[in-house]
């Protein structure tokens, strides 16, 4: 993990929560939206890093190419899966 790791998690996770704590208003069911799509969020964010940086591109998309994501099925990391599935079904 970087600094910028350190950085960003917990600002992302508040922003998350921004609207909540604007408004005062919480719930048991809000917080797992929330956390559902915080979930979704790194998902996307990392697929597009990939996708958007001129070094890799969806022709690079590839186990070879990103030795950091160990495992992979169905052309994307596990991570993608694990995270996402769970992520989905906290929003609904």
């Amino acid at each position: 993990m970087t600094g910028y790791h350190a950085w960003v998690f917990p600002f992302i996770f508040l922003v998350f929560h921004f609207n909540c704590l604007l408004k005062s208003d919480w719930s048991w069911k809000l917080e797992t939206r929330m956390l559902g799509a915080l979930l979704l969020f790194w998902v996307m964010e990392d697929w597009l890093w990939f996708v958007c940086n001129p070094s890799f591109g969806m022709s690079r998309f590839t186990p070879a190419s990103i030795p950091w994501h160990k495992h992979w099925v169905l052309g994307m990391p596990v991570d993608y899966i694990v995270i996402g599935l769970p992520g989905l079904g906290m929003i609904f």
